[in-house]
């Protein structure tokens, strides 16, 4: 199966790091965006997530792009507070007693 490889540019360092494969842009910039989320120490907008290349992990071939691809992430996302559930109506119980 072929997997994108992906790696996350710091602005900060200056540097490429944190290579991993994903099936799609999706789900990496959403890995990204979880990792990101998770660390408060980090800010956000420091760092890019570009498509490097595919690896075929039945072949064990790796192509790698003579030009990166940038994927476009949306940090808006990591700034929105989470509703709490008592915010939240209720809307009563699943199971109704019918008897």
């Amino acid at each position: 199966m072929k997997y994108n490889m992906y790696a996350v540019f710091n602005k900060e360092t200056g540097i490429y790091d944190g290579i991993q494969l994903f099936r799609s842009d999706v789900l990496a910039s959403r890995s990204l965006m979880a990792s990101l989320k998770a660390s408060r120490d980090l800010i956000p907008e420091e760092f890019s997530l570009f498509r490097i290349g595919e690896f075929d992990n039945e072949t064990c071939i790796a192509v790698v792009s003579v030009s990166p691809e940038k994927i476009p992430l949306d940090f808006s996302s990591l700034y929105r507070t989470e509703e709490k559930m008592s915010d939240v109506p209720n809307q009563g119980s699943v199971l109704k007693d019918e008897g």
